[in-house]
């Protein structure tokens, strides 16, 4: 086979990821037809003087991603068109949100009939991550998951040794880089230290007519005290006063006030703050000015329209479908903004 004998090998790049790109582009340019033979992995590694780990990881690849089909006792073939399969991914989320289903939404809307989709929820739980990669590695192309879990160093440690053992071609994180993880793996995140400080700053005039911002978190948020830290920060910036409160109180509600809750949408807190409110007599949106975190659908029917600070859940899932579709992962920063509604 003339182009893959025209292969040289550089030592500076992966040598499976150069038998990977070789033959693909290969196969993209048609130089390669479908069901033409391939070398076999003895026979490639020797023509390449390459070890066969190398040729057998990068024919792995290559099937997975529906390039490829293998056949017992006959080696391995470019699959023709008419008989392409359809990718297979795993999406491992921590919870199931409005917000949530947005993303998922998008990601199958864009990745349409091409993709195989599996969608598990974690419920930011190492132990059931384990299990769902020890029931599940090895037989989906893709890996996309939220890494959301608790914060402890234990936890942490054993939730970079789960998505390690996931190969990093096949990995994408979503909402959430993870710093410490090693590899060239995908991920569409948000930048939780300074995308509020980023979205607040375009109200600051109007956040400083009021004589506190008040920021109610509620106990269980995962990073209410990172958010909190950040709001504290746009505050100091821009010479505002800001009140932190851990849930909701009668005694924290009242008259020519914006709140800002960090907590999901369409939640207990929210309609505590609205049962208060009736029972001064106050009008949210009128007598209280309120932005909650994060974007779903129903924001626009809450209180007459609810403001919201939050990364576009939509955008992450077109392009974690992306990527998945195009086979290349990048880090991909999510954009991130105010909208405003009724409530502020």
């Amino acid at each position: 086979m003339k182009d893959l004998q025209d292969f040289e090998i550089k030592y500076t790049t992966p040598i499976y990821k150069q038998i990977v790109d070789n033959i693909e582009s290969a196969i993209v340019q048609e130089k390669l037809k479908g069901d033409e033979p391939l070398p076999s992995i003895r026979q490639l590694a020797k023509r390449l003087d390459v070890s066969k780990e190398s040729v057998k990881k990068a024919y792995g690849i290559l099937t997975r991603r529906g390039l490829l089909v293998g056949h017992q006792g006959k080696g391995y073939f470019v699959r023709s068109k008419q008989k392409s399969r359809r990718q297979k991914v795993i999406i491992l989320s921590d919870k199931l949100s409005p917000y949530r289903q947005t993303f998922l939404n998008a990601f199958s809307a864009t990745a349409g009939k091409s993709v195989e989709t599996l969608i598990l929820i974690h419920n930011q739980d190492v132990e059931l991550l384990r299990h769902y990669l020890d029931q599940f590695l090895g037989k989906y192309d893709y890996y996309i998951i939220t890494p959301h879990f608790p914060r402890d160093l234990e936890t942490k440690s054993e939730v970079i040794r789960q998505l390690s053992r996931i190969p990093s071609r096949q990995l994408i994180l979503a909402d959430k880089d993870v710093d410490s993880l090693p590899g060239n793996y995908g991920a569409v995140y948000q930048d939780f230290d300074n995308d509020v400080v980023t979205a607040l700053s375009e109200v600051a005039d109007e956040l400083r007519t009021y004589s506190c911002l008040d920021v109610f978190t509620m106990p269980n948020s995962m990073y209410g005290s990172d958010t909190e830290f950040s709001i504290a920060r746009f505050c100091d910036r821009n010479n505002l006063h800001a009140s932190f409160h851990s849930g909701v109180r009668e005694t924290a509600i009242h008259r020519h006030q914006i709140c800002i809750f960090l907590n999901s949408q369409a939640d207990e807190a929210l309609f505590t703050i609205n049962e208060i409110a009736k029972k001064k007599n106050l009008v949210i949106g009128k007598d209280i000015k309120l932005i909650s975190y994060n974007e779903s659908p129903l924001c626009a029917i809450l209180f007459g329209g609810l403001s919201t600070i939050s990364a576009d859940f939509e955008q992450m899932g077109q392009l974690c479908a992306q990527m998945v579709k195009s086979g290349e992962q990048k880090k991909i920063k999510c954009d991130f903004r105010l909208i405003r509604r009724y409530t502020f």
